[in-house]
């Protein structure tokens, strides 16, 4: 009789050293017997909690992290993957089941199971997979109940075996939360309510004063490749689209908040170094949470020497360096979304396709609730991809994220690289989430690519739902991927990314329009444009960077128009001499921003709440796109245009008065509002109105215990600057990890995250890094070739995995069954 998968852990499990976890200063390696291993594998964990795993395999790797993983971080890892397969009914109740019921329609697990069949076929990619879920179950099978981590016992339920499955469906989740959307609804509405022309100049593709990606042209594609430039019409009715917003908003979050998807990445050479070596920082912006979305380790076996953060639950490292290539990443923003409005059958068994009806699919998922009978889930899908649960059931939705994918196999070259063109070979293999990779290399070459899949579609922009019977607005294909944007050491000897738009104008595809507003691309373009010998501490400089652009480039005209109202009127004319003579920073101690922000705040309200009213434009709590600065209002970079080049844009006039507004009546009203609110809130001393009072860190644990919140620390920065660091509130997201690789000695290279390595509030290393990361400090990611040559000072735990006489081949849970 074949053993069960826990039994041959339980078998193989035998630990010599039981206290192997805690913080002993033992100069001797504690050791443990596992199975699952080839050779001995050494993990030395630095004073920062950091592993450092040095095997003779890569396979023996990848367990070791698994395990390692699993010590630190077991139950984050056991949440995300049931948010990502849809399962947390099982531990929550009927409060998850919404969530669950969305992810089991758009096909998370579905596509994680199809995907862990494809990888087969990548052989090294799969070993690992298997042997990193070997590590994360012979962990668990060591530990006993009572062992495990608090979160298990106080929700009372017990980790299940962790599978390949697992691991890549944290992936898809994740590459949903960074590039599935629900905008298209919105833009519905809008058009529907205000007209094409309207929204066209309100939401635009081309944006004021863009700074692309890419500097320079890219490659040229072949003629006729090039997407329909008129838009189409909306199919479906407003109230529809508002409804099917309404009920999916809440259920559209997988793994933390939509909204505050950002990030920075930036690359120079040697010519703008002061060591003539390149330099890469990296910080991307997510939601925060604890424990940390990242997790820092070191791996070295066989031919993998990598460094930088993983995602725990996936193998290898998704931003870092090795010992030839770095690389940092942000999140491209493209529009991979698209909604089919179907024509079904009245039976509601077809749905049109090109004038035949065809049967729809129907799949059962049966989810399971805790203290209920399971729930029994129909979900309908059609050549464009399932029918979203909605009053109609007729909108399907296609995203570029369910195609068939070696995404796996993207980041395994990306670690193993050793040239550009093992990282160009990577970046056209990614499929979903969609990103910005930066690039250097020992080679002292540098370069950017916009690595992912991106729809072409025969007809429109597909920023609206549209008719799916005809098929006239089906996707042709997809970007050849040579073609994504990309650039290779460039004249200008930098390039940059911040969520803007990637490539010039004149790039012959439509690749989407919801990019952040490029104030901190401006701002990074100044600083490396304008800077020679750069050194790592300048770069660390531009990454806590404080400077608001936005801020530069329109207060001096909102002040100019409202100096002759309140000239002779306290404390307004106190207000502006204090806004007109601030240096555009944004940090704790003064009150500048905290004014600008109420008052770019009540600016905006006022511009456009009013016609969104009277055209009946429901206002959504959340924000479109993929960022809380743009809320549910046009682009700030429209307002920008409009106070700089037409004070008189009939958008400042407000349609419920009998009067005719200009700038200068809105900003005067709007600054009035503003002082108003603060005086309320913080008294009439303006001194004390500094942004450190509003601006303030909160970090929610992510199994939402308010017991287990961190941080109330006054914040500089902004979302408007480099540090994206907030908008005079709780700041609940910015850089969830910092890194600075300095090519000149790798050993130089230094990153940060706001938290902690380990998962256990009772752990040291829980959220000892936070005050840190606050103050804009910096950790040594110590880059040791062996462990005879870490620094002894530096380690504050030793443990050596060691096999078994006779060391059985790895086998994934499913096959032990």
């Amino acid at each position: 009789m074949r053993k069960t998968f826990w039994s041959l852990c339980f078998a193989l499990a035998v630990v010599c050293f039981p206290s192997f976890c805690s913080h002993a200063e033992e100069s001797q390696p504690l050791e443990t017997v596992v199975g699952g291993i080839k050779d001995e594998v050494e993990i030395l964990v630095d004073k920062n909690g950091f592993p450092h795993i040095y095997a003779q395999n890569e396979t023996d790797a990848m367990f070791a992290l698994g395990y390692v993983h699993a010590r630190d971080r077991l139950w984050q890892m056991d949440f995300n993957r049931r948010a990502a397969m849809g399962r947390l009914s099982e531990i929550l109740g009927r409060e998850a089941l919404d969530h669950d019921t969305f992810v089991r329609t758009i096909g998370l697990n579905r596509l994680a199971a199809a995907s862990a069949e494809r990888v087969k076929s990548h052989p090294r990619v799969y070993q690992n997979l298997v042997a990193y879920s070997w590590g994360v179950n012979t962990y668990l099978a060591w530990k006993l109940p009572e062992e495990i981590s608090f979160e298990f016992r106080r929700m009372d339920y017990q980790p299940e075996p962790w599978s390949i499955v697992d691991s890549l469906a944290i992936g898809k989740a994740m590459a949903w939360e960074l590039s599935g959307s629900l905008d298209d609804l919105y833009m519905s509405v809008l058009v529907e309510r205000l007209g094409w022309k309207t929204v066209e100049e309100l939401f635009p593709v081309d944006r004021h004063n863009e700074v692309p990606i890419i500097p320079q042209e890219p490659t040229e594609a072949s003629p006729g490749d090039t997407q329909d430039e008129q838009p189409t019409p909306p199919a479906g009715s407003a109230d529809a689209f508002l409804q099917i917003l309404n009920v999916a908003s809440h259920q559209f979050r997988i793994m933390g908040e939509h909204g505050r998807i950002g990030s920075n990445n930036w690359v120079i050479d040697g010519t703008k170094s002061a060591t003539g070596r390149p330099l890469l920082a990296s910080d991307p912006h997510l939601t925060f949470h604890l424990p940390c979305v990242w997790y820092v380790v070191h791996i070295t076996g066989g031919n993998l020497d990598v460094t930088g953060v993983s995602l725990p639950g996936i193998p290898l490292v998704m931003i870092g360096h090795n010992r030839h290539v770095a690389w940092g990443v942000t999140n491209t923003q493209a529009d991979v979304t698209d909604f089919f409005v179907e024509t079904l059958s009245e039976e509601q068994s077809h749905y049109l396709r090109m004038g035949e009806w065809k049967p729809l699919e129907i799949l059962t998922e049966t989810i399971y609730v805790r203290g209920e009978k399971p729930f029994e889930l129909e979900i309908a899908t059609t050549a464009h991809g399932p029918l979203l649960a909605t009053a109609t059931g007729n909108m399907a939705l296609r995203w570029a994220g369910a195609e068939p994918d070696d995404d796996a196999l993207a980041f395994y070259l990306l670690n193993h690289a050793i040239d550009y063109d093992d990282f160009a070979l990577a970046m056209q293999t990614l499929n979903s989430p969609a990103q910005n990779f930066c690039y250097a290399d020992t080679n002292g070459m540098i370069a950017l690519w916009v690595a992912g899949l991106f729809p072409i579609r025969k007809s429109g922009f597909g920023r609206i739902p549209v008719d799916g019977s005809s098929g006239e607005f089906d996707w042709s294909g997809f970007v050849p991927k040579i073609e994504t944007p990309h650039s290779v050491n460039p004249s200008q000897h930098y390039l940059a990314s911040a969520n803007q738009r990637p490539a010039p104008k004149s790039y012959p595809y439509y690749l989407g329009y919801e990019w952040d507003p490029g104030y901190r691309a401006r701002r990074i373009n100044r600083l490396l444009a304008s800077n020679d010998a750069i050194t790592t501490e300048m770069m660390q400089s531009y990454q806590a960077d404080t400077y608001d652009t936005a801020a530069e480039s329109m207060l001096p005209k909102l002040i100019a128009v409202c100096r002759y109202e309140f000239q002779d009127l306290k404390p307004y004319a106190q207000v502006l001499d204090m806004l007109s003579d601030w240096d555009f920073r944004t940090t704790v101690d003064n009150p500048a921003p905290t004014i600008w922000w109420k008052w770019l705040d009540k600016l905006r309200d006022a511009t456009w709440r009013d016609e969104w009213q009277a055209a009946g434009i429901y206002q959504l709590e959340e924000s479109w796109g993929h960022t809380d600065l743009n809320k549910w209002q046009p682009p700030l970079e429209v307002l920008e245009q409009m106070i700089a080049e037409n004070p008189t844009s009939p958008w400042f006039d407000d349609v419920s008065t009998e009067e005719k507004e200009t700038l200068a009546d809105i900003a005067c009203k709007s600054l009035r509002d503003a002082v108003r609110e603060l005086t309320a809130r913080f008294g009439g001393d303006i001194s004390e109105w500094r942004w450190g009072r509003t601006n303030r860190l909160r970090i929610d644990h992510l199994s939402g215990d308010p017991l287990l919140v961190r941080g109330g620390h006054p914040l500089s920065g902004s979302d408007l600057t480099l540090t994206a660091r907030g908008t005079g509130g709780e700041v609940t997201g910015g850089p969830t990890w910092r890194m600075i690789v300095d090519f000149n000695d790798l050993q130089n290279s230094i990153g940060v995250f706001p938290g902690g390595q380990s998962g256990d509030p009772e752990n040291p290393h829980y959220a000892d890094l936070l005050d840190e990361w606050v103050e804009d400090l910096y950790m040594p990611l110590l880059f040791v070739p062996s462990p005879a040559q870490f620094p002894p000072e530096q380690i504050e735990t030793r443990l050596k995995l060691v096999p078994p006489p006779d060391p059985l081949e790895l086998i994934t849970p499913e096959e032990a069954e």
